[in-house]
């Protein structure tokens, strides 16, 4: 177009995002441009024929350097031709017909420096409508070049002060830490009192440390609001509170504010002391003589709450003040106090050991509040010795103690080394305190151990098997069982008689069962339950399944109980743990076939329809014992049993010595002959999942495609359909990654049910190896998707793991990206942008996203957005868009995606640390998802690991985030990385 004769969009157009109008080849156009725009060093003007459309301008502006030893002429701004000659440089890079030209137009407008800002400036505070649009978008692209002019055009009261503040938030990252960043940030302040005052505000709160010089000047905004209720600060405040540290000037006013009868006042200035931190020992002494500044029944909560906050920013800095705030945890103050004390004393870990006795009797107290008791468990308490918790638990309620009890065998499950050790040391100090109980239902708990076998049998436990309940008696038992060295005869004269207990025989079987491994004692009293007439079902069913638990050959003739045994194997309902035991015994397999002999007739029932599965998972183990029973083995198996007989005759003897459903039998099973692999999908699904490291590797090598392709078609005869098809869903991903894809596919085709594990693995296949999948099988799933609504997102994920092997799908992608609903639109163009490899396809969904990341954010593929943030090469514009993102974020997918990206930007994000720091405060406050939480957490402690010193300001956030989230998954890590990054780096 041309700039003087067309008409222009309307200003308020200006407030969009600009486009991006260079090239990947941006700095070999400006220099391009510089040789276009400047005299050629012998003197000549460069041959317009080779410029292409752009006719060389004469020099704009006053030069920086000197070339061929000559100054170039300089133009005067009011200089009519000069004007004339921008303004025709200016509709050249607008009216470009070809990437080339345009790019040579653009790069001779940068090269005119400061004096082409300022005239482009001019253009935005005196222009037509045209001349300010054509501003807007150039001024973005001139970059630190137009902050100079920006400042003085933001200083003079008008309209123009909007565009201003405008184009310099945009420019933030180029003015923030530079020498000119305080003028700007004195330019942005006038700015505030302007009807558009949202772009200045938001610069200001991200302007760190520039923000530092106009602290003064905002604390006046601020008190200036404290004298007239109409009066607004221009949102001073708000800037104040972002500043954080670099805000310390502010301290006072914020004392007095939390000093003043005022409750609004009080509150923000307890927010400001907050953000601020430690400051000095006089204010530490005045924060202090607050908390006792009005009687308990005072109705100024919120001073309390507020110097509270205050406290926790200052970290062990106000560990003096600690013996005053425990004082708060009482249940006599309100919720929000108690909560407040807690946070505070959990950022001061040097104060864990002197009040940990009270901490105990609230964070073991069902009756406290949930978010109190959380906070005091994991931060405070989670630092206290054992002797110190042991102390706490003699002194706690009885109600309590097993509260503790489970706390501390919950965590020593997780932990590792000296902390594990204490912790268990925790544990059983709480289960001596309930073993002493005069309460039988206390005591009853006293014996589970559930973190780990002692060495030694302490003696408050052997104590309990005089105990006069029998249910106390019956678990001690189980417990003493399983320490090795303890007194069998003993343990067996009180196990004995409570074994034939309907109701409370458990532990004592159980306990019988586990010295039966050891001692041949124990294996006879458990041999004579099993074939005792007068059992009763429960305990009897218990006891096959305990003998079934055992590994050794039980020796001699015992036929009443191997009879039992048989009979379980057919009646259930235990019959793999009957199957293992019957083989245990001598001629236990002709015992199972004369049990069977009568039982597959018509009508075929459960075991005559799985006969085979059966047989085979039941008798395979012996090996060559079964020659003289084949033919009564085959007459019930069929073919199929035949023919896996056939296969594990000789070697095979091992193959199923546990009935099919470990780890080592299922081994075993990979390296018997083909006909017996064609049985490992039946046993499958017995594995323990995830799987464990070997048996990627293992089924990856056994060559048992095949097999699990079988598997998934429904075709290996004598097992049951459901069965082969959960055995290939297992084993399919672990194959390579087309015979997985060809396995998934026909899980799906016999079950359309599967669609959601099938889709799922299928993505991980196509991320091994896109090409394994076919593209004409994903469209086919697009074509369904109505049908699986709430799964769509998993077929958009398949489809971008195939990433360039999408491009049959491009079609429908773009008609799915013209959708109205979000989900589609967003998702079809990520996929897009896997599929063609052009960022703008996925670009162009996401920037409105950003601009509003609260918008929508339930039906936003968030994770997906943060996969193209963090791979897609951002422009300036872009990165300066996922910097403004973070403090206008509200929903917690959306803080998760933008602290991502924030990584990506590295220590651009260095202005951000404040909104950082918030979201280490804010999180784990009892409202969302806790995992969402935790990762959310993890990906800010990487940003601040990755900005080293200039994160300094978040070392008490992190510190109290790793307090508050203890003991979670990879937390401590992270924030322990972030931590020794910021103190080490840089020295």
């Amino acid at each position: 177009m041309n700039l003087r004769t067309c008409r222009a969009p309307s200003r308020s157009s200006t407030r969009s995002a600009c486009p991006v109008r260079h090239g990947p080849h941006a700095v070999l156009a400006a220099a391009l441009a510089i040789c276009l725009a400047l005299p050629a060093c012998g003197g000549e003007p460069p041959d317009p024929a080779v410029a292409g459309d752009v006719a060389p301008p004469p020099a704009i502006g006053t030069p920086t350097r000197q070339r061929s030893g000559r100054a170039a002429r300089a133009d005067t701004p009011d200089d009519p031709a000069a004007e004339a000659r921008f303004l025709d440089l200016v509709a050249a890079w607008e009216n470009a017909a070809d990437d080339p030209a345009n790019e040579r137009a653009l790069a001779a407008i940068l090269a005119t420096g400061k004096d082409g800002a300022a005239r482009l400036v001019r253009w935005l505070a005196e222009g037509d409508e045209n001349q300010r649009d054509s501003a807007n978008k150039l001024l973005v692209l001139m970059g630190a070049d137009a902050v100079p002019a920006l400042v003085e055009l933001a200083a003079r009261p008008g309209d123009t002060q909007g565009d201003a503040a405008h184009l310099l938030d945009k420019l933030l990252p180029l003015w923030r830490g530079s020498a000119i960043g305080p003028d700007v940030c004195r330019a942005l302040v006038a700015c505030l009192d302007g009807p558009e005052s949202y772009d200045a505000r938001n610069a200001l709160e991200l302007a760190r440390p520039a923000v530092a010089a106009v602290v003064p000047e905002l604390v006046e905004r601020w008190r200036a609001s404290w004298t007239d209720d109409d009066a607004s600060d221009g949102g001073a405040l708000e800037i104040l509170v972002a500043a954080g540290p670099d805000a310390r000037a502010a301290a006072a006013a914020a004392l007095e504010a939390l000093e003043s009868d005022d409750t609004e006042r009080r509150v923000n200035g307890g927010l400001l002391l907050a953000s601020i931190g430690a400051t000095t020992p006089a204010d530490l002494a005045r924060l202090v003589a607050l908390l006792a500044a009005a009687p308990l029944e005072d109705s100024a909560w919120d001073r309390r709450e507020g110097v509270l906050q205050a406290l926790a920013s200052w970290g062990d800095a106000a560990g003096s003040a600690a013996p005053k705030i425990e004082a708060f945890l009482d249940r006599a103050f309100p919720k929000n106090i108690r909560i407040a004390a807690a946070e505070a004393l959990a950022a001061m870990p040097g104060a864990a050991q002197s009040f940990v006795t009270t901490a105990a009797l609230l964070a073991w107290n069902d009756d406290e509040d949930d978010r109190v008791r959380s906070i005091l468990r994991d931060s405070v308490l989670a630092r206290s010795s054992p002797e110190a918790l042991g102390a706490a638990i003699r002194e706690l309620p009885m109600d309590r103690v097993q509260n503790a009890m489970n706390w501390a065998e919950f965590r020593a499950e997780s932990a590792t080394g000296d902390r594990r050790a204490e912790l268990i040391r925790v544990g059983e100090i709480a289960r001596a305190r309930m073993a002493a109980s005069p309460d039988a239902e206390e005591r009853l708990r006293a014996p589970w151990f559930r973190v780990e076998t002692p060495s030694r049998a302490p003696d408050w436990l052997v104590a309990l098997l005089d105990d006069p309940d029998m249910r106390v008696r019956s678990g001690t038992t189980y417990s003493l069982a399983r320490i090795v060295g303890t007194d069998t005869a003993r343990i067996l004269d009180v196990a004995g008689p409570i074994a034939t207990d309907r109701i409370w025989s458990g532990d004592a079987i159980c306990a019988i069962g586990v010295l039966a491994e050891r001692d041949p004692r124990a294996l006879a009293a458990l041999l004579a339950l099993v074939a005792d007439p007068a059992l009763e079902d429960p305990p009897r069913d218990l006891a096959v399944r305990v003998l079934g638990d055992g590994t050794s050959p039980i020796p001699g003739n015992h036929p009443a109980a191997r009879a039992v045994v048989a009979r379980a194997v057919l009646a259930g309902p235990y019959t793999g743990d009957a199957t293992r035991a019957l083989l245990r015994f001598d001629g236990g397999l002709a015992a199972f076939v004369d049990t069977i002999r009568g039982e597959l007739g018509p009508p075929p029932g459960r075991v005559a329809t799985e006969a085979p599965y059966i047989i085979v998972a039941a008798v395979a183990a012996a090996g060559p014992k079964a020659e003289p029973l084949r033919g009564s083995l085959t007459a019930w198996g069929g073919e199929p049993g035949r023919r896996a007989l056939d296969a594990l005759r000789g070697g095979g003897a091992e193959i199923l010595r546990n009935g099919g459903d470990d780890e080592a039998t299922f081994r075993r099973l990979l390296a018997a002959g083909p006909e017996a692999r064609g049985w490992i999908a039946a046993f499958a699904d017995g594995l323990s999942w995830p799987p464990p490291d070997w048996l990627g590797p293992a089924v990856a090598s056994a060559g048992i495609e095949a097999e699990v392709l079988a598997a998934a078609q429904g075709r290996i005869d004598g097992i049951p359909a459901k069965t082969q098809l959960k055995g290939a869903l297992r084993l399919a991903p672990l194959l390579a990654p087309r015979p997985a894809a060809d396995a998934l596919v026909a899980v799906f085709a016999s079950d359309p049910s599967q669609f959601a594990e099938v889709v799922w693995e299928l993505k991980l296949v196509a991320r091994r190896d896109p090409a394994a999948v076919s593209p004409e099988f994903v469209a086919s799933l697009f074509r369904q998707a109505d049908t699986y609504d709430n799964l769509r997102d998993r077929i958009y994920a398949l489809a971008a793991a195939l990433g360039r092997r999408g491009e049959p799908l491009v079609p429908i992608l773009r008609e799915r990206r013209t959708s109205d609903r979000p989900l589609d639109a967003v998702w079809s163009a990520i996929v897009l942008f896997h599929a063609t490899g052009n960022p703008e396809e996925a670009m162009t969904a996401i920037r409105p996203l950003l601009e509003r990341p609260d918008r929508g954010s339930v039906f936003v593929p968030w994770d997906a957005v943060g996969d193209v943030l963090t791979t897609v090469p951002l422009s300036k514009a872009d990165r300066a868009l996922v910097l403004g993102a973070l403090p206008r974020a509200t929903f917690a997918a959306p803080r998760t995606t933008i602290v991502r990206a924030l990584g990506a930007l590295g220590a651009e994000a260095a202005p951000l640390v404040p909104s950082l720091r918030a979201i280490l405060s804010q999180e784990f406050g009892g409202a969302g998802d806790r995992d969402d939480e935790v990762a959310l957490g993890i990906a800010t402690c990487r940003v601040l690991d990755g900005l080293g010193p200039a994160a300094r300001d978040a070392l008490p956030d992190l510190r109290r985030w790793i307090a508050l989230t203890i003991d979670s998954d990879g937390t401590t890590a992270a924030g322990a990385a972030a931590i020794r990054a910021i103190e080490t780096s840089g020295r």
